[in-house]
């Protein structure tokens, strides 16, 4: 058995769910995000989420040179954050 954890669960308790997703790039590349938010990666995750702390590094400008590096663009990290769940 690892004794890696999964950072890509979220942590629930009574007080909320908090979902921590670093390391994520759930448009890579794409010029839009799926209709059907499910085909997402980390959506999962992320929507029942109370807070969500998300990977964001790049500007749009310095995203198109860098996809599929395994960061998110600002704007991206939070329409995906403002995805209905």
């Amino acid at each position: 058995m690892s004794s890696r954890t999964d950072r890509r669960l979220p942590i629930v308790s009574p007080a909320g769910t908090l979902a921590y997703i670093p390391d994520h790039e759930p448009k890579l590349g794409w010029k839009r995000f799926p209709v059907n938010r499910e085909w997402l990666s980390g959506y999962s995750v992320a929507r029942e989420a109370d807070l969500l702390i998300h990977d964001s590094q790049y500007t749009h400008a310095e995203y198109a040179k860098c996809v599929g590096w395994g960061h998110s663009a600002m704007a991206d990290a939070l329409e995906f954050g403002g995805s209905p769940g």
